[in-house]
């Protein structure tokens, strides 16, 4: 079973050598009732910004604090599956060298999964 935290990270992508909230702290559209936070996420690539949606209040909460507390600055995205996802922000990633094996760490880190049919 993948670690949420791990999966969380994916989703939301978070490779963050500077994070902010956007000025729109909270939106919701006409086919989402669910509010949103949007996360502005800095990357030697580009900035992307994600939506945070609060019926998964763990996963929002955890991102929020660690990304706060600079626990995802400097880390690499380790796993890429085009058109699909990507996954980023494991710790060990933090300055590995070219082909490291990053990202099967810190158990510490996990968090009870808040899967959401819907968010599929």
């Amino acid at each position: 079973m993948r670690k949420s935290y791990y999966i969380l990270l994916g989703l939301l992508a978070c490779l963050s050598p500077a994070f902010g909230q956007s000025d729109a702290d909270t939106v919701t559209s006409a086919s989402e009732q669910v509010p949103a936070k949007i996360v502005t996420i800095n990357t030697s690539a580009g900035t992307m910004k994600a939506k945070l949606y609060d019926d998964v209040p763990n996963h929002v909460r955890t991102f929020i604090d660690r990304a706060k507390r600079g626990e995802f600055d400097g880390t690499l995205f380790t796993r890429v599956l085009p058109e699909f996802m990507i996954q980023g922000g494991a710790p060990d990633s933090r300055n590995a060298p070219a082909g490291a094996r990053c990202g099967f760490g810190d158990r510490n880190a996990e968090i009870m999964p808040e899967m959401k049919p819907h968010r599929f």
